[in-house]
């Protein structure tokens, strides 16, 4: 069966190695029940978001089709972490903007 005839079990983002978050590809899971077609266009727009906003941070999603598929794509993955911000340089040296100014 080919990939867009099956049903993503999870969407997975990961960048360098390393995974950054995943999402449901359906709701019936996690509803324990078949969605009413709102909640299904919900749930889509939510995951369009989670995919757009990884992939737009330079992530790659993989669609995965079952558990144990998603086990083996994650397995040994560490978890991804925002890299630390340097802290702003200060400059201590520049000249009062003001001084000298007529009132």
């Amino acid at each position: 069966m080919a990939d867009a005839e099956r049903e993503v079990w999870v969407y997975v983002a990961h960048k360098d190695g390393k995974y950054a978050g995943a999402i449901s590809g359906t709701l019936d899971v996690a509803l324990q029940h078949k969605p009413t077609k709102a909640e299904a266009r919900k749930w889509k727009k939510e995951v369009a978001k989670f995919c757009g906003d990884f992939i737009a941070d330079g992530f790659t999603i993989t669609p995965t089709y079952s558990a144990e598929e998603c086990e083996a794509l994650t397995k040994g993955m560490p978890m991804w972490k925002r890299p630390a911000k340097a802290p702003a340089a200060r400059v201590t040296d520049t000249p009062d903007l003001l001084e000298g100014a007529s009132s």
